[in-house]
């Protein structure tokens, strides 16, 4: 699963804003969604390697895998994400999470 996220600097600062407020989210989920919205534009990235990144800050402690992609479902279903699933030119799947 790849992370897309598009440069719209107006609509990521407003939507900080508003899930810091979100009483539906688990604190987990805020943190995973603040580093997604504060890396740079047209940044990507998928569960996997996002993963491995927070082992590599925090070590043993981080969160698990399984936490991580808990966080992306969370984030889907109550609106703050979007999926989109295609098919590159080369037959290769994707999907995108925006």
């Amino acid at each position: 699963m790849l992370i897309h996220r598009r440069p719209d600097p107006i609509a990521a600062e407003a939507a900080q804003r508003a899930l810091l407020l979100d009483e539906r989210l688990s604190l987990l989920t805020v943190g995973v969604l603040m580093k997604l919205l504060n890396r740079a534009p047209e940044w990507q990235i998928n569960a996997k390697t996002f993963h491995a990144m927070c082992e590599e800050g925090r070590g043993v402690g981080a969160e698990s895998a399984r936490s991580i992609r808990m966080a992306f479902r969370e984030l889907e279903t109550i609106g703050y994400m979007r999926r989109t699933k295609g098919k590159k030119s080369n037959g290769d799947f994707y999907t995108w999470l925006e």
